[in-house]
């Protein structure tokens, strides 16, 4: 018993002295691959050094060279006896490569198939039965370094050791040939997807009912749309690279452009503006949104705008306020209509000082007319009356019918012509009877209130004042008839 002992301490320390002299060798060979790598001055030369020595290093059956590449892990090398995962990428939270960049540490596996962080179906046609793995740079991993073994074997402290060494001897080279810039110029499948999507992007942007640009910092188009080149009449190749000015369109586009797309490089926010342009087919009205576009560093690297076509949509709502301000059967302005437009108009005339006046009239015996002649002849005679009034007044006036037989007119500027008025829409009623062969005669009751625009007093009880003086002036009249 104590002689088999005896033996297995002999052996066991015949195994840690062939270790020790591996490992030692394993440190003589790494300080070659050290000066190699030194002189490597691009991606390639470094992983063609890697994969051989790491191999050599470990005795391994494979070795690969795994990148970063967001969040996908890119197996960029390998050197092994049968063909394993070069060209592919896995995601980094399925990838043994990925555990070991984002735990910042080596992981060492016997057995394959008995580790639930290992995609079974990834390795089943492979020769792989154990395997070690560890981090480029473990501050801040930017790939991976991993030995395979066809037969099941666990690697020893040691060889952990030499591999990270080497691990570590990578990064210190990756670095010194600016791995990130060489990283973009060798994935070549990202590079290639990342061009497809522009040319599929550059179809969608053609094809859109919108005009679309990209400027950068110097205010240059580098990107324009198929529409915006069309109504411009420009051609593409001419846009490229001019700013606003540069291409010679109307002031009043590229000044709005130009000035929201400095706003949102200043402040990086989006901005919206609605602006007019004077195309052959005439005025139409655009929306632009203009969109900040950011670079690694977060700072506004381009501005992106995109712009809509709204002419439809401002007519329609030009005609939905009209209609919303305009009495049907008059198209004068309606009660919202005068009190809206006459509160604009009291603004401007106190800022200038002019005295202005309310007219409040109301169609006499129009009841009558309506129980005698019938409504229709009720209703032709608000019309006359509307379109008698209308005439009487200027454009700048504002005429209303504030429903019924009431109307009211804001006569601005008027000075000492406010007497006249009622003596002119008399003599226009006059006139109207004389020439136009109606069955009815016109006739209207007339309040007249000057004022001074600068009163505090409010627009409704204005109002109000002149309709009593149009009542006084009905009873008047009503009362010369029956005397």
């Amino acid at each position: 018993m104590e002689a088999r002992q005896a033996v297995r301490q002999i052996a066991d320390r015949r195994i840690s002295q062939r270790e020790t002299r591996r490992y030692y060798r394993g440190m003589e060979q790494l300080v070659t691959v050290v000066q190699e790598l030194s002189l490597a001055r691009n991606l390639d030369t470094v992983m063609a050094i890697v994969k051989q020595a790491a191999r050599e290093l470990t005795g391994a059956d494979g070795a690969t060279f795994v990148l970063r590449d967001r969040n996908m892990c890119y197996y960029a090398e390998e050197n092994a006896i049968a063909p394993l995962w070069k060209g592919q990428r896995f995601p980094m939270n399925i990838c043994i490569g990925g555990w070991t960049m984002l735990n910042r540490q080596p992981v060492q596996i016997e057995d394959i198939y008995a580790d639930t962080r290992i995609p079974y179906q990834a390795y089943r046609s492979t020769f792989v039965k154990s395997l070690v793995m560890v981090p480029i740079r473990t501050l801040d991993p930017i790939g991976a370094i991993g030995n395979y073994w066809a037969k099941r074997h666990q690697p020893s402290p040691e060889e952990v050791k030499l591999l990270q060494a080497l691990a570590d001897t990578t990064a210190v080279a990756l670095e010194n040939i600016q791995v990130y810039a060489e990283l973009e110029q060798r994935v070549v499948e990202r590079t290639a997807e990342l061009q497809t999507a522009y040319k599929e992007l550059a179809t969608l942007a053609d094809n859109v009912p919108a005009l679309v640009a990209r400027v950068d910092r110097n205010l240059r188009h580098i990107f324009v749309n198929q529409p915006l080149t069309e109504v411009c009449g420009i051609p593409k190749e001419q846009f490229l690279g001019k700013t606003f000015r540069e291409l010679k369109l109307s002031p009043q586009v590229w000044e709005v452009w130009e000035s929201g797309v400095c706003q949102v490089f200043a402040v990086g926010i989006p901005k919206e503006v609605e602006f007019p342009f004077v195309s052959p087919d005439g005025v139409r009205y655009y929306c632009t949104r203009f969109v900040p576009e950011f670079d690694a560093n977060g700072s506004v690297e381009t501005v992106l705008g995109v712009t809509y076509d709204i002419t439809e949509s401002k007519r329609t709502e030009e005609e939905i306020r009209r209609l919303s301000l305009t009495d049907d059967m008059t198209g004068l302005h309606n009660r919202r209509g005068f009190f809206l437009l006459t509160e604009q108009q009291l603004k401007v005339a106190r800022r200038v000082n002019t005295c202005c006046a309310l007219i409040f009239v109301d169609l006499d015996g129009l009841k009558k007319i309506n129980d005698t002649l019938g409504h229709d002849l009720g209703s032709a005679m608000i019309v006359d009356a509307a379109q008698l009034l209308k005439s009487t007044f200027r454009e700048a006036d504002v005429v209303a019918r504030l429903g019924g037989d009431e109307f009211i007119i804001l006569a601005l500027n008027c000075g000492d012509s406010c007497h006249k008025v009622e003596s002119r829409i008399i003599a226009k009623i006059d006139e109207f009877n004389r020439q136009e062969k109606r069955p009815y005669k016109l006739s209207m009751s007339v309040g007249i209130l000057p004022f001074d625009p600068q009163t505090r007093e409010s627009l409704e009880s204005l109002v109000a004042r002149t309709d009593a003086l149009m009542y006084e002036h009905k009873r008047a009249k009503r009362q010369c008839l029956v005397s």
